[in-house]
């Protein structure tokens, strides 16, 4: 599930992401991401390109192999989460739901636009 979660943090993004960012931002320690990111790269699923802002630090992104691959796994994770949510959650739970997540994403990263991602 760790590649899981750094490719959803990515895939989410319009930019390359810092990897300083995917530790903050996700449940993995930095050796966790750094790891994963190792994996999905030898993949061929993410690059890692030097910051243009910081030359101490490398952004990472999906490749389209990536995109296509989390697609996948995505649409996996919806199908089988899928019935769960709507058969025990009504309209108003949902909405209740996504304004969590809302929250908790905005706090993790210290971020105001990502408030709006769901």
């Amino acid at each position: 599930m760790s590649w899981f979660e750094v490719m959803l943090w990515l895939a989410s993004s319009p930019e390359p992401v810092p990897a300083s960012v995917l530790g903050n931002s996700t449940l993995l320690s930095r050796s966790q991401v750094s790891r994963v990111v190792d994996a999905l790269q030898t993949r061929g699923l993410v690059t890692r390109t030097p910051s243009a802002r910081d030359a101490r630090s490398v952004e990472v992104s999906l490749t389209e192999e990536g995109r296509r691959a989390f697609a996948e796994a995505d649409a996996t994770r919806r199908e089988a989460l899928g019935p769960v949510f709507t058969e025990l959650l009504d309209e108003k739970d949902l909405e209740a739901l996504a304004a969590v997540w809302r929250k908790l994403k905005a706090g993790t990263t210290g971020s105001p636009e990502t408030s709006d991602r769901s």
